[in-house]
C-alpha cells in the first residue's frame, strides 16, 4: 500500500495523489495479477463427445470464437488412468508459431527430460513407453474460445468466460488445416470467424475434433468488435498459458484423493 508519506497534504488538510500515482496503481495491480490463478471453464470432446460445463452440446456442436491458441507437450511416465488424472512429469507451453526447438520445459518441472523439447529423446518418434511408433511426449494444441454469442456487444466479449479446449494429439493436423484454410479463404486470422466445433468418429483414433467456418465476425456493422477480440486476446493469455501446479498435484496424489 502507498505509505503516508508517499501523498501530499496540501493546505487545508485535503489529501492529494502522489506524483506517481499512475506507476503505484500499475504496480498493485501487477502484484494482485501475481497473485491470482487464472480461470477458465473446458470444452471436452472426450470419447468424441463435445461437452460444455459437464453438458453435451446439441447435435455435438459448439459455435464459438476461437481467440488464441498455445502449442502443450505432456509427457507422463506411468499409463493414463481416467479415475485418477495426474499432472504429467514434464510439461512445456510455447505460442503458435513458436519453433519446437526454442520450446523449453516450464520453469516448475522438477526433473525435465531434456533442456529443450527440439533435442528431447521422449519427443522422438519410436520412443512411446508403450511401444511402436509413437512418441512419449504428446504433442497438441490448447485453444481458448468464448462463446459465439459474446459477440452481441463490445462488452459481451469482453465479459464473456473464456474456455480452454486441449485437443486430442490426433487432432492436431486437422487444426493446423483448418487455421490455413481460413486465411487462404476467407483471409482472415482465426479470432475474427466464428468458428463451428465438432467431432466424428475415426477408424484409426476413435474421433478426431471438427472445425467449420460458420460465419464471419461483423465488424462492419459493429467495428467495436474488432478492439475488443483484440483485448481479449490480452485478457485470455494468462489462462491459455497456465501450467500445471506439479507441487499441489504430488502433495494430493500422497493422500489418495482424485483430482481433475
Amino acid at each position: 500500500m502507498t505509505a503516508k508519506k508517499d501523498i501530499a497534504t496540501p493546505k487545508g488538510g485535503e489529501v492529494a495523489l502522489p506524483s506517481d500515482w499512475e506507476a503505484a496503481l500499475a504496480a498493485q495491480a501487477a502484484e494482485t495479477a501475481t497473485n491470482v490463478r487464472p480461470t477458465s471453464s473446458t470444452i471436452s470432446l472426450r470419447s468424441g463427445i463435445v461437452s460444455y460445463q459437464g453438458v453435451q452440446a446439441p447435435d455435438n456442436k459448439l459455435d464459438i470464437v476461437i481467440i488464441d491458441f498455445a502449442q502443450e507437450h505432456t509427457f507422463y511416465k506411468s499409463k493414463y488412468d481416467p479415475d485418477n488424472v495426474s499432472s504429467p512429469d514434464c510439461f512445456a507451453l510455447a505460442g503458435a508459431g513458436v519453433d519446437v526447438a526454442d520450446i523449453t520445459p516450464a520453469d516448475n518441472v522438477p526433473n525435465p527430460e531434456s533442456e529443450s523439447c527440439g533435442s528431447c529423446p521422449m519427443l522422438k518418434w519410436g520412443s512411446s513407453l508403450n511401444g511402436g511408433r509413437g512418441k512419449a511426449c504428446q504433442q497438441r494444441y490448447r485453444l481458448i474460445a468464448i462463446p459465439a454469442s459474446a459477440l452481441s456487444s463490445a462488452d459481451a466479449v469482453l465479459s464473456a468466460e473464456a474456455a480452454i479446449v486441449k485437443l486430442p494429439v490426433t487432432s492436431g493436423k486437422v487444426w493446423s488445416q483448418y487455421v490455413s484454410t481460413v486465411a487462404a479463404t476467407v483471409k482472415r486470422p482465426e479470432w475474427a470467424v466464428v468458428t463451428t466445433l465438432s467431432a466424428k468418429p475415426d477408424t484409426k483414433s476413435q474421433f478426431k475434433a471438427t472445425f467449420e467456418v460458420n460465419s464471419l465476425v461483423d465488424f462492419e456493422n459493429n467495428p467495436a468488435l474488432y478492439k475488443a477480440l483484440m483485448d481479449k486476446k490480452g485478457l485470455v493469455r494468462d489462462a491459455l498459458f497456465q501450467g500445471y501446479d506439479l507441487s499441489r498435484e504430488t502433495e494430493q496424489a500422497k493422500d489418495g484423493t482424485k483430482y481433475s
